[in-house]
């Protein structure tokens, strides 16, 4: 290269400016103020800094989801609860005329010219009319002398199977059957205190008379022993839904059909 051209290419002292020619100078750039937090701090806003903002929208979302959950729980578990527990069914009404009924009353004995004194310790026995047994019951435990024992519960037991009862007068005379369902019965009284006379107690069947005997022979063993030489009563009784309310006073002799107390 040509010194000419090498002297070309290098810097010149600087152009003086005259003077009212100067370019003005450019403003310092202004410094960040770094006291105190930045407008951007995100605790300027939210001093709490655990909360997190939600729109409003979304808020209303979650009352209506907690809601329709806490609705549905109930109807849930509702149905669980009445599946595991049925609501009882109404019991059906027994149907009328198939009802227990009562036959009560007194028993007494005396003269007929005399004050009737209570009959403690007579045995009434009820008998369904519509029951043919197989096997007659035996006796022992049913008369107003037997004493209590394992036999006689065992024969008062075999009577209530085919719907029949068998009860003792109270001390005052008083008495009351439970039957277990209304319709005609025999009723058979046996008096405790009253014998019948001796010229009835030596006749046949220890005077019996033949229709009831063989009435009686249908129900038990040796009715003959049954009623010995005590004053009876033997009738046919209907007794309705209401029961019945039976009295007797029994006399010399043994009457039958003597008019009932009142």
């Amino acid at each position: 290269m040509k010194p000419e051209a090498i002297e070309s290419l290098r810097p010149g002292p600087p152009k003086s400016v005259p003077p009212g020619n100067e370019a003005p100078l450019a403003p310092p750039l202004p410094q960040t103020i770094q006291e105190g937090p930045s407008h951007l701090d995100r605790e300027s806003h939210w001093p709490n800094g655990d909360v997190v903002p939600v729109p409003r929208a979304h808020i209303r979302w979650y009352y209506f989801i907690l809601i329709v959950t806490a609705v549905s729980c109930f109807f849930l578990g509702w149905s669980i609860n009445r599946r595991e527990f049925p609501q009882p069914k109404s019991q059906a009404k027994p149907v009328p005329g198939n009802e227990p009924v009562l036959v009560s009353g007194h028993i007494r004995y005396g003269r007929a010219n005399g004050l009737p004194l209570p009959d403690a310790g007579a045995v009434i026995i009820a008998l369904p009319a519509d029951v043919a047994l197989e096997r007659r019951i035996p006796i022992e435990g049913l008369r107003p002398w037997d004493h209590d024992s394992a036999v006689a519960q065992v024969n008062r037991e075999r009577l209530a199977e085919f719907g029949a009862a068998w009860v003792r007068a109270a001390d005052d005379g008083s008495y009351g059957l439970v039957l277990p369902r209304p319709g005609q019965y025999w009723i058979l009284v046996i008096s405790n205190n009253l014998a019948r006379s001796k010229a009835a107690f030596e006749l046949a069947n220890r005077g019996i008379p033949e229709l009831d005997f063989r009435q009686l022979s249908l129900y038990f063993e040796r009715p003959a022993d049954l009623i010995a030489s005590q004053a009876y009563r033997w009738s046919l009784e209907t007794i309705s839904s209401t029961g019945l309310t039976l009295n007797h006073d029994f006399q010399t002799d043994a009457e039958l059909g003597i008019p009932e107390l009142p």
